[in-house]
Formats: C-alpha cells, structure tokens, sequence
C-alpha cells in the first residue's frame, strides 16, 4: 500500500457522510486533514474528534454561492 502519512487531505463535506468516512479512512493512513462543510454543529464535532488524534491541520464552514442567472439568461 501507498505511504500517505505527512499528506494532506483537503475534504468538502467532510463532517458528515461520506466525507466524515473518507476523512476517518484518511486519518487512519496518517493524513493531515482540511475539512470544510455547510452544518456548523457537525463540523465542530468532526474538529474535535480529528484534534484530539492531532490530523486536523484546517477547519471551514462553507459557504453556498448561487450564480444569480439562470439558464435562460445565457445568450450564445
């Protein structure tokens, strides 16, 4: 298997479903992890869990951003 230790991860939905397991998955392997999600609480609780084994390099709430124009309002 690949050595990842000392690699970092930088996850997107990374506090709750699939990206809480990759994130796990991840620190198992010795990565630092970046995580970013929308649920504040879930966040901080993925924060501490990833502290406390000292893989938590980052940690972000992310921000939604909507394009204002539809399709419709695409000229080609």
């Amino acid at each position: 298997m690949q050595d990842f230790s000392g690699r970092t991860a930088v996850i997107t939905g990374g506090a709750s479903g699939i990206g809480l397991g990759m994130a796990r998955s991840f620190a198992a392997r010795g990565m630092q992890l970046v995580l970013a999600d929308l649920d504040d609480a879930l966040l901080k609780a993925a924060e501490s869990e990833f502290s406390r084994g000292g893989y938590l390099r980052s940690c972000a709430k992310s921000v939604m951003c909507q394009n204002s124009k539809t399709s419709s309002d695409w000229r080609t």
